[in-house]
């Protein structure tokens, strides 16, 4: 079986206990959708398991990972400004600095390495993955050449992108980065993963007091922890 889920901030119990519900195991695959890291206690140990699992667990990079990369990159130590830790970077840097160097070169290395998207197909149905989402043309397909800044950060400007209107009917965009509850016209503010326009947002909030999600692809079988 495959499965996305995407967003996990740093929520190792929430996360541990999903592979559990799905039963997750060596003969399936698992597609995360970036935002392992940050707002939560846990975020490098989500990432080493991650690490220590890549033949069936794929991670894709998000934005609050990209920052995390930029970080350490820069080796800016003006803590108080660097927008990272005002959107909860600081948890992710209190963990991090309890490994050492080599530890640490391994980690960054893996982080900085992530994809930005996937392509997958199954059962004759056709999966965008990304973290934010995707620049489409007139026929409601991807860019060949995608803006990297677009894949991780974008918001409105693909929830309401009205080419996806001539997106063939076995293709979905699947993608995390905003909340479900603050998708277009999800009007019951609900916790719960949102299709709507041959788009899926699986973003549910796990941690802002809402819900980790993981949605199977073969069936469209949805799961809540």
């Amino acid at each position: 079986m495959i499965y996305v889920m995407s967003d996990i901030h740093g929520q190792y119990d929430k996360f541990m206990a999903m592979l559990e519900l799905i039963n997750f195991n060596d003969e399936d695959r698992l597609y995360i959708l970036g935002d392992v890291v940050d707002r939560g206690p846990h975020s490098i140990k989500i990432l080493k398991y991650i690490m220590k699992n890549q033949y069936n667990i794929k991670m894709l990079m998000g934005n609050h990972d990209d920052w995390m990369c930029e970080y350490y990159s820069l080796d800016n130590k003006n803590l108080n400004n660097h927008q990272w830790f005002t959107q909860g970077g600081y948890k992710t840097y209190e963990e991090f600095e309890t490994y050492d160097k080599s530890e640490k070169v391994k980690i960054l290395y893996f982080v900085n390495t992530l994809e930005f998207s996937k392509k997958i197909e199954i059962n004759n149905n056709i999966f965008y993955l990304s973290h934010a989402g995707f620049q489409l043309n007139k026929d409601g397909l991807p860019f060949e050449k995608q803006n990297r800044d677009f894949q991780i950060w974008a918001r409105r400007e693909f929830h309401t992108d009205t080419n996806t209107s001539n997106t063939p009917k076995n293709v979905y965009y699947i993608f995390g980065h905003t909340p479900v509850v603050n998708l277009p016209y999800n009007y019951t503010k609900e916790w719960k993963i949102r299709h709507y326009n041959q788009k899926i947002g699986i973003d549910c909030g796990a941690a802002y007091g809402g819900k980790l999600a993981c949605l199977r692809l073969d069936d469209f079988k949805e799961f809540y922890i």
